[in-house]
């Protein structure tokens, strides 16, 4: 598939300059890509945490768009509403496990241990949430 042409889909367009001064990182480089965007399902369908949608879906949609990734944007509202869900403790590490094999048709013996570091980073990020700044989650 063709990456779409215009002002972010570039490597020249200054976008990854900007990330890579101004992003932390989230959590342990352990967590890939594909652990984060299947917690990020397992939360959505199994706990009704919805981290993927916010008034900033026409921005998330571009950048992912344009990037060739999945981008999504955690805003204060996910912070008020979501935050105190997000604790590791409330979650077996044996389901997530199980749900992450299901999902992706493996049999990572670790996924579970790697989907509560995912949530452990997610609560992390949310917790730096506030009514004046945002977080880019860029999944890919």
């Amino acid at each position: 598939m063709r990456k779409k042409a215009g002002p972010l889909a570039s490597a020249s367009d200054g976008f990854p300059d900007f990330i890579k001064s101004h992003a932390q990182p989230m959590g342990s480089p352990a967590v890939s890509s594909s652990v984060v965007s299947t917690l990020l399902e397992y939360l959505r369908e199994k706990r009704g945490i919805d981290l993927t949608a916010s008034n900033y879906d026409e921005l998330s949609d571009h950048l992912s768009g344009a990037r060739g990734s999945a981008y999504f944007i955690l805003t204060n509202e996910h912070r008020k509403t979501c935050l105190d869900r997000l604790v590791p403790a409330t979650f077996q590490e044996s389901e997530l496990r199980d749900y992450f094999n299901d999902f992706s048709s493996s049999d990572e013996k670790d996924a579970g241990r790697l989907m509560l570091l995912g949530v452990e980073a997610l609560g992390q990020a949310l917790g730096r949430v506030d009514d004046k700044s945002i977080i880019l989650l860029g999944v890919g």
